[in-house]
């Protein structure tokens, strides 16, 4: 499979289910199908990057996405951000986001969600260089609520 027609549009993998890097940006069927995106994703085992930039995915299309993601082992990259895997694995004592386009909304969400994994260890978070804005850290304060040992937080523009 190299390309899947959902709902009048491609969704190209460029390698078959082989692929390593998918660009989904601004792209209706990931706003309006997800359940068959999250299918898709969930069966592209070796990939390595995934972009879903633009998309309006909000909280719920977000827990959809990142649980197919976590079914990928090699995934690394989210929407730019080379630090995707240690956040999903949760119980990091440091972790250094700077710079990563965590956005208002982009990836702010994900990050939010997933912190939590990390509440009863993680000591340093560093989320600066982000223009995160007030919708970015609306998205990510309940996840920061749980960081219970946090003493370092970096929110610096």
């Amino acid at each position: 499979v190299r390309y899947v027609k959902v709902e009048g549009e491609y969704l190209r993998l460029q390698d078959g289910w082989d692929t390593l890097s998918v660009e989904w940006d601004g792209r209706l069927p990931v706003q309006t199908s997800l359940p068959t995106v999250v299918f898709l994703l969930a069966n592209v085992r070796s990939m390595t990057s995934l972009s879903v930039r633009n998309n309006q995915l909000g909280v719920a299309g977000w827990r959809a996405i990142i649980g197919a993601a976590e079914r990928v082992a090699s995934l690394t990259a989210l929407n730019g951000c080379d630090r995707i895997r240690p956040i999903m694995e949760g119980g990091q004592s440091k972790l250094d986001l700077s710079g990563q386009d965590l956005g208002p909304r982009e990836l702010a969400i994900p990050v939010g969600r997933l912190l939590p994994r990390s509440g009863a260890s993680l000591t340093a978070l560093d989320l600066s260089r982000n223009a995160l804005g007030p919708a970015g850290m609306a998205a990510i304060a309940p996840g920061l609520e749980t960081l219970t040992v946090l003493t370092a937080l970096d929110l610096s523009d």
